[in-house]
């Protein structure tokens, strides 16, 4: 059911549409747009998941993308943590937030 700004729900209902978001809006892009989608692990899945979350599910061959793509798409899976962490947006005020959540990927990338 629908809901507006400010409406409270449950701990489990926040988890139950979160969950939902990541399946239909996030994971089904990644699962068809990925190369070797199928290869990967499932903390893969989850660090490409986090990832997307943060910078969108269509992310993958977008412009702006060009290394994090091309490391998938050229099967360089030890590249991947530094590709993630590459997206932090140097010299800004987020930057230091950006640079723990891409570590923070690329450890469950590697794991």
């Amino acid at each position: 059911s629908a809901f507006n700004l400010g409406d409270k729900i449950s701990r489990e209902r926040a988890d139950i549409l979160l969950e939902h978001q990541a399946r239909t809006d996030y994971l089904s892009v990644l699962e068809r747009t990925i190369p070797y989608w199928d290869e990967m692990n499932d903390n893969q899945h989850g660090a490409l998941l986090s990832f997307a979350y943060n910078l969108g599910a269509h992310f993958y061959g977008s412009a702006g993308f060009e290394t994090i793509s091309r490391v998938l798409r050229e099967h360089e899976w030890n590249k991947v943590p530094d590709a993630l962490y590459s997206y932090r947006n140097p010299g800004t005020s987020v930057e230091a937030g950006l640079a723990r959540r891409r570590i923070a990927e690329g450890d469950l990338w590697e794991s």
